[in-house]
């Protein structure tokens, strides 16, 4: 845990633990393609580390509650993880 929290502070966000595994980092006025990037560079670093995550990402450029986004982040991470699961099992 405390080796994906030093990896999560070094992406220059504000980063959250939730609770358990999970986390959660707020990337304000950043573009998309930039949060995609920073997204392959934290896959990246966990998968150099031999952890493995599931992430999800949620990017808007209008108001959106927090809410709305929270949801489609966290249901992008668990199609992640499904895809994750259908890939060990396809191998």
């Amino acid at each position: 845990m405390k080796r994906v929290g030093t990896i999560l502070q070094s992406s220059e966000s504000s980063v959250y633990r939730l609770g358990g595994d999970e986390f959660v980092l707020f990337l304000e006025m950043m573009p998309e393609d930039a949060c995609e990037r920073m997204v392959c560079q934290i896959e990246a670093a966990c998968q150099k580390e031999s952890i493995s995550v599931a992430i999800g990402l949620a990017w808007s450029s209008c108001p959106e509650t927090i809410e709305a986004l929270w949801q489609r982040a966290d249901d992008a991470m668990y199609e992640q993880k499904r895809q994750q699961k259908t890939d060990l099992l396809d191998v």
